[in-house]
């Protein structure tokens, strides 16, 4: 990808928040600045700019004169003016890409199909417990660019990149390259399973001269690209620089679990992979690692991953409603105790083949609650492995999860499904499973 230009005239294409902060970024550094969002109209837009000059684009049609185009995450290649510019030459970056060309601390880069957002967190507070100014940002929190545009800059952004952001991007310049996992996952936007491989490993060629990948030694799709690259990498999980077992979490070289299992505030063997890969990154990073693992242990879960919301009568209700594939419910479920979970599951289905998450769902769970659009689907699959009741919508599934759950049970919201069916995004499902907790008697 060609060179990104630091001045001259610049467009953005999407006024959502990633967009409207590269645009702010954008007109501090000096570039003429131009707005095109193809589902705003012009008074729209010039709310949503508050007062930041732009001009705003009522027509598809590139300006004369651009120096580079800026999409949003969810504008893909294929959009008309992003395609037109890259048939003329005229240089197409990312958001976090054009961040990174302003941004003059250091950058730790997160991503997988699962785990980013915990991952990202996780290493922002290990970071701040080694005395070091650092904050997450990219695809959770603030959008690289603000980081970017702050007077006083962190000296590390931990920045989480989704599949999206990493396709246009080729400028990151990462001290270090978190590659967590790979699944299934927004096949819709990439086409296929060898491009969405491609978009995520996008970010192991962006790492500085003394950089370092640290990547998912168990994981085939993306062991199959480590063994060809070049660059320094460190290994994790069942095989590696760190490993992960039954005991917990160790180093390589050593004779006893520097994490035990169950001795953190995360539970699960994906939260001790994901610790394995932030205490890889910090120990490669020189940080002290009695510092790095007492803030391992200490980390509180995050919102919608894995969360407890409530123990009533002898049953854990848990949220996991940021689990919108089969491998992120797959995860959840490996967590508890057989036969100890009521599973609630539903909403727009990414997939109609559940074979991954097949023998975890018979082992773990004990009855199976489906809502929303594509819970007829999900009940299909798993109706011969154990009970199943088919519900409208998660008011009524907690409900009936009230009705059958037991002391010692845990009801489980792991939808394996995105929320657009009957909620604005995963958040807002999760914030709506916990009022129905807590409304509960």
């Amino acid at each position: 990808m060609s060179a990104l230009p630091m001045s001259g005239r610049l467009l953005v294409i999407g006024a959502a928040r990633s967009g409207l902060a590269a645009l702010r970024l954008a007109h501090a550094r000096g570039y003429e600045v131009f707005l095109r969002d193809d589902l705003l109209d012009e008074p729209t837009l010039r709310l949503r700019l508050d007062g930041t000059p732009a001009h705003v684009l009522e027509d598809a049609v590139l300006p004369e004169g651009l120096a580079l185009v800026v999409p949003s995450p969810v504008v893909p290649p294929s959009h008309p003016l992003v395609a037109e510019a890259l048939r003329r030459g005229i240089p197409v970056h990312s958001e976090p890409d054009f961040a990174r060309a302003w941004f003059q601390g250091q950058v730790l880069a997160v991503t997988g199909s699962n785990g980013k957002t915990t991952t990202t967190l996780l290493a922002e507070s290990v970071l701040r417990a080694a005395g070091i100014r650092a904050i997450a940002c990219g695809n959770v929190g603030h959008p690289f660019s603000l980081v970017a545009l702050e007077a006083e800059q962190p000296e590390w952004a931990v920045v989480e990149l989704s599949s999206y952001q990493l396709e246009l991007s080729s400028h990151l310049r990462a001290r270090l390259a978190l590659l967590l996992n790979i699944s299934e996952d927004h096949l819709a936007r990439h086409g296929s399973m060898e491009a969405y491989v491609a978009a995520k490993w996008r970010l192991a060629g962006q790492l500085t001269p003394d950089g370092a990948l640290v990547v998912n030694g168990d994981d085939p799709l993306l062991i199959a690209h480590a063994r060809a690259f070049a660059g320094r990498q460190l290994r994790f999980a069942h095989d590696g620089d760190a490993v992960v077992d039954a005991r917990g979490l160790w180093l390589k070289s050593g004779t006893a679990p520097v994490i035990a299992a169950g001795a953190a505030r995360l539970i699960g063997a994906h939260n001790l992979e994901n610790m394995a890969a932030v205490l890889l990154a910090a120990l490669d990073m020189g940080l002290d690692r009695e510092t790095v693992c007492r803030a391992l242990l200490d980390f509180a879960p995050v919102e919608h991953r894995i969360e407890t919301v409530r123990e009533r009568l002898g049953v854990r209700w848990i949220n996991d409603s940021k689990a919108t594939n089969v491998d992120s419910t797959a995860k959840a479920l490996a967590g508890f105790a057989p036969d100890s979970v009521i599973l609630l599951a539903g909403g727009e289905a990414k997939t109609a083949d559940y074979q991954a998450v097949d023998a975890l769902v018979r082992r773990h769970a004990r009855q199976l609650i489906t809502y929303g659009k594509d819970g007829p689907v999900i009940a299909s699959w798993f109706r011969h492995a154990l009970p199943v009741n088919e519900v409208e919508d998660l008011a009524a599934a907690v409900q009936l999860a009230d009705a059958l759950a037991q002391p010692g049970d845990a009801v489980l919201l792991s939808p394996m499904c995105a929320s657009f069916d009957q909620f604005a995004n995963y958040e807002a499902r999760g914030h709506r499973f916990k009022e129905l907790v807590a409304a509960l008697a």
